[in-house]
C-alpha cells in the first residue's frame, strides 16, 4: 500500500520530465525545419554561437546577465505589489457574492490589458517617466491573484492558490516583457527589441530564449511545490 501510494506521488513528476523531453525535441526539430526554410530563421548552431557576445555586451546591448538582473528585480518589485494588492481583492471577493460579482470581471480585463502593455502605453502618453514599467505586471498578477483567492476556500486552498500564483507569473512575466518592448531602458525585452533593430536574429532568438526559460523555471518550483501540498 505504502509503495503504491509512493508511486502514485511520484507519477507527476514523473510524467512532467517526459513529457518535457518529448516537447523539447520537437521544437527542435520544428526549429530545425523552419530554419531550414526561412531565411531570416537562425539554427541551433547559430544560436548558441550569440552566447559569448550577449554576456560580453558586444553590441546595442548591456551584458545579458545585466539584462536579466534589470527584468528580475522589476518582475519581484511587481510580483510584491500585486501579491499584496491581489490579496485583498482576494478576500474581499471571497467574502461577499456581491464584491465577488464586481471584482471578477474587472480582473479579467485587468490581465489582459496589462498582458498586451496597454497600461504602459497610457502612462507614455500622458509624459509619465518610462521606469513605471512595473506598473502593467503588478496589475496582471493582481489580478490574477484576485480571481484564484476569491475561489480558494476549504481543504484545497493551499492547491488553488499555488494555481493561481502560477498563472499570475505567466501574465506578469507576459507583460513585463511587453512593457519592455515597448521601449523600458533595460531588461530582456529591451535587449531583443535592440537585437532586432540590428538584424541579429541570432541574438534575438537566444535572448527571448532566456526571456522564456526564466518563468518556465519559476512554474516548475510552483509545481514542485504543489505537488508537495497535494500529497499532504
Amino acid at each position: 500500500m505504502a509503495r503504491s501510494t509512493r508511486r502514485r506521488a511520484t507519477d507527476p513528476i514523473v510524467f512532467s520530465v517526459i513529457g518535457g523531453f518529448v516537447a523539447f525535441v520537437v521544437l527542435n526539430v520544428m526549429w530545425f525545419a523552419a530554419s531550414v526554410i526561412s531565411d531570416t530563421l537562425p539554427h541551433q548552431g547559430d544560436v548558441l554561437a550569440a552566447y559569448p557576445d550577449l554576456f560580453d555586451g558586444d553590441g546595442p546591448n548591456e551584458g545579458l546577465l545585466s539584462s536579466i538582473g534589470a527584468s528580475l528585480v522589476n518582475f519581484a518589485i511587481a510580483a510584491v505589489i500585486g501579491a499584496i494588492f491581489g490579496a485583498v481583492l482576494g478576500a474581499a471577493s471571497a467574502a461577499h457574492p456581491l464584491l465577488r460579482g464586481a471584482i471578477d470581471p474587472l480582473s479579467s480585463f485587468l490581465r489582459i490589458a496589462a498582458f498586451i502593455g496597454l497600461p504602459h502605453v497610457l502612462l507614455i502618453s500622458r509624459g509619465i517617466e518610462r521606469s513605471v514599467q512595473v506598473i502593467p505586471p503588478a496589475v496582471a498578477i493582481a489580478a490574477t491573484l484576485a480571481l484564484a483567492f476569491g475561489r480558494a476556500s476549504g481543504p484545497d486552498r493551499s492547491v488553488v492558490a499555488i494555481q493561481g500564483a502560477r498563472a499570475a507569473v505567466a501574465f506578469g512575466w507576459g507583460s513585463l516583457m511587453a512593457v519592455e518592448l515597448f521601449g523600458a531602458r533595460n531588461g530582456l525585452g529591451q535587449a531583443v527589441f535592440r537585437w532586432s533593430n540590428f538584424l541579429r536574429f541570432d541574438a534575438v532568438v537566444a535572448t527571448a530564449l532566456v526571456a522564456i526559460a526564466i518563468p518556465l523555471v519559476i512554474d516548475s518550483v510552483l509545481r514542485l511545490i504543489g505537488h508537495v501540498l497535494d500529497k499532504n
